[in-house]
């Protein structure tokens, strides 16, 4: 009896270990800029507004309307060392419509003025945040990507691993 309940437990605390990023993730969804409602798929997307591959996902997303009725995109933006875009992240969170001013900042090429920017503290704790995630995730690229189908607790990343893609060991 001992030895089964030692068992479940085990497997209970493989569980928990393997939704850990997902629980993270979900932490800070409503701080994400959506792209699409559909229910079938959730991204997870973190992004740099400066980076040219992430801006071609971003194009790819926003004309994709199929996926968008299929699958919520939930975009962060998250700063790649190489780039100094801090401010115009900030500016993104800060604006009145966070998506529009994703799209036409990373879509559209649309040059912001940032001179007279003044920043929001509550802005930058939230960005604080998703970086925050991002580092216990191990993000190194953008964009970068974890997709859940549905509420499981596995994933697909689009490099290197994560803690959602172990199998749970029986």
């Amino acid at each position: 009896m001992k030895l089964i309940l030692l068992l479940l437990l085990s497997i209970n605390i493989s569980a928990l270990e393997s939704a850990q990023p997902r629980v993270l993730l979900d932490s800070i969804a409503k701080d994400a800029v959506r792209i699409g409602s559909g229910e079938v798929n959730s991204y997870y997307v973190f992004v740099d507004p400066m980076c040219p591959h992430s801006k071609e996902l971003i194009t790819l997303l926003s004309k994709d309307r199929m996926k968008q009725i299929q699958s919520t995109f939930y975009v962060f933006l998250y700063r790649l060392p190489k780039f100094e875009s801090n401010e115009l992240i900030h500016y993104i969170y800060h604006s009145k419509d966070p998506k529009a001013s994703l799209l036409d900042v990373m879509v559209e090429d649309k040059k912001v003025d940032l001179s007279s920017y003044e920043k929001d503290p509550k802005k930058i704790e939230i960005i604080d945040n998703i970086a925050s995630i991002a580092v216990q995730l191990k993000m190194t690229k953008r964009p970068y990507i974890m997709h859940f189908e549905n509420t499981s607790i596995f994933c697909t990343v689009s490099e290197g691993s994560a803690p959602c893609l172990e199998e749970l060991d029986f």
